[in-house]
């Protein structure tokens, strides 16, 4: 789960501060962006969430101007993030993180 987090904030890094976003892409480069993009979606669904980050990663190193992977990178902490485990003697969180709100800034 901490690989995840570092790699989405990898990304929103990479969108903020990269000259390549301001570029158009080739669409040979978009293509193969697109086939890491649904191979993620993929891995998404049959939940092996490890490995959807991978690819979505693979799809914004290929190609850092097709926003879609930077937005599902962050949908994938979302479901990963709050998750519980039902047991039969009850649930267990599955994640330690916090929810209060931070102050940022004055």
């Amino acid at each position: 789960m901490r690989t995840l987090r570092a790699l989405i904030l990898a990304a929103l890094t990479l969108a903020v501060s990269s000259p390549a976003l301001a570029q158009n892409p080739n669409p040979a480069t978009r293509d193969r962006a697109v086939i890491q993009n649904r191979l993620g979606w993929d891995y998404m669904k049959s939940e092996a969430f490890d490995r959807a980050a991978d690819a979505f990663q693979s799809a914004i190193d290929i190609d850092p101007t097709f926003e879609t992977p930077y937005y599902v990178n962050g949908v994938g902490a979302f479901i990963i993030e709050d998750q519980f485990l039902v047991t039969e003697t009850g649930h267990e969180t599955m994640n330690t993180l916090p929810y209060e709100f931070l102050e940022l800034g004055t």
